[in-house]
């Protein structure tokens, strides 16, 4: 079973993708802000990160949570799978994201994400 930290501002959003996860087989772990994401990282050691893009800046955005966990010698191995509704995949990779998605999601393509790191 893997450890998957999710995170997101939108609770609903939070609990989709959980149940997704958990029916798979996983793990999860759940994150409301990318400073809280940052933190759960290095004390839980998730084998993927799952992660908003578009957050309140001042909670931490997915953006600055892929930077940070890049910068950070104990964190700076975890895949990191973007998602939003938005098409910012070159600002996403840029930011140190893996993989990028767009939503809505379907299981069957997290599924095959998922399989690339786990």
């Amino acid at each position: 079973m893997s450890k998957i930290l999710i995170v997101d501002d939108s609770k609903v959003n939070l609990e989709f993708l959980s149940a997704a996860l958990k029916a798979l087989g996983h793990e999860v772990i759940q994150a409301n802000t990318g400073f809280e994401a940052f933190e759960m990282a290095k004390i839980h050691e998730p084998h993927v990160i799952i992660t908003d893009l578009i957050m309140p800046s001042y909670t931490g955005t997915g953006y600055d949570l892929a930077k940070k966990i890049r910068e950070h010698y104990e964190t700076a191995h975890i895949p990191i799978i973007a998602l939003s509704a938005e098409d910012d995949s070159s600002e996403a990779l840029e930011s140190g994201v893996d993989i990028f998605l767009s939503r809505p999601l379907g299981a069957h393509q997290l599924r095959e994400t998922l399989k690339k790191f786990v």
